[in-house]
């Protein structure tokens, strides 16, 4: 128990050092001595904790899983990369690099995110961020539109990233959308993108008219998960999406959309 207490105040000592992403067993290695130390023994005892007191993450395990809560105190389980497809036009070792020329997407990993600069001036007029990876994928190349993958809640680092395109692009005319599952979670990764990175985003194919339309797809959720959306504050924009999902009982993934094609 004493050697558990005390791993547990060494790695809190470690995170509070961190200011970049980090492999889990890396940092386990550093700061406990053992590379899986904090699988092991703590990690259980850090996520419930950051989920307690940490601002960027949701206390709520069906809305945040435990790897998107680590990832938030950057603690990484897998290569960090951030999917991007459009015009996005960024300076790397002092060279513009286009990625209007990969209509398929591309990822952008830690060190890219770090050290890109992005270019002042860019062809966006709509950045589009989408929840799950086959959607995404699906979508088709648009000119004029970055499609952004988030995987759930992006990380403090794809934050950062984001908001700096976000300051960038602001001398331009150009729309915000998310699109994502029509349930809670997907209303609360709205609302996070909304509070850290777009501040002007709007909500995509998540109506009452979206919803009517896949009802077919629709799946049922217990009481108590109504519960919590009866208690959530959201915006305008969402309250048919809300209002729909309390009448029916029912939730809908974003990927049955594509079925329904």
């Amino acid at each position: 128990m004493y050697e558990k207490k005390e791993y547990y105040l060494k790695a809190l000592a470690g995170l509070n050092q961190l200011n970049e992403p980090i492999y889990k067993r890396v940092f386990s290695k550093h700061f406990l001595g053992k590379s899986k130390v904090f699988e092991n023994e703590i990690q259980g005892v850090v996520i419930s904790a950051a989920r307690r007191f940490h601002p960027d993450v949701d206390s709520d395990p069906e809305v945040m899983s435990a790897e998107e809560v680590l990832s938030q105190i950057f603690v990484e389980t897998y290569s960090q990369e951030l999917w991007i497809k459009g015009p996005l036009r960024l300076q790397v070792c002092g060279k513009v690099s286009g990625f209007s020329e990969f209509p398929f997407g591309v990822g952008l990993n830690a060190d890219m995110l770090k050290n890109a600069e992005i270019c002042q001036e860019q062809d966006i007029c709509k950045v589009v961020t989408v929840e799950n990876k086959a959607n995404f994928m699906k979508m088709p190349y648009e000119e004029g539109t970055l499609l952004v993958y988030t995987h759930g809640f992006f990380s403090p680092k794809e934050r950062f990233f984001l908001k700096k395109l976000e300051t960038v692009l602001k001398k331009k005319r150009v729309e915000y959308f998310h699109t994502g599952d029509l349930d809670y979670g997907g209303i609360r990764i709205f609302q996070h993108i909304q509070k850290n990175i777009f501040p002007k985003l709007q909500p995509l194919w998540m109506d009452e008219e979206t919803f009517l339309k896949y009802a077919e797809e629709a799946a049922a959720v217990e009481e108590a998960y109504l519960d919590k959306l009866r208690k959530l504050s959201v915006p305008e924009t969402l309250e048919g999406l809300k209002k729909c999902i309390l009448e029916t009982g029912k939730v809908i993934e974003q990927e049955c959309m594509l079925w329904k094609e």
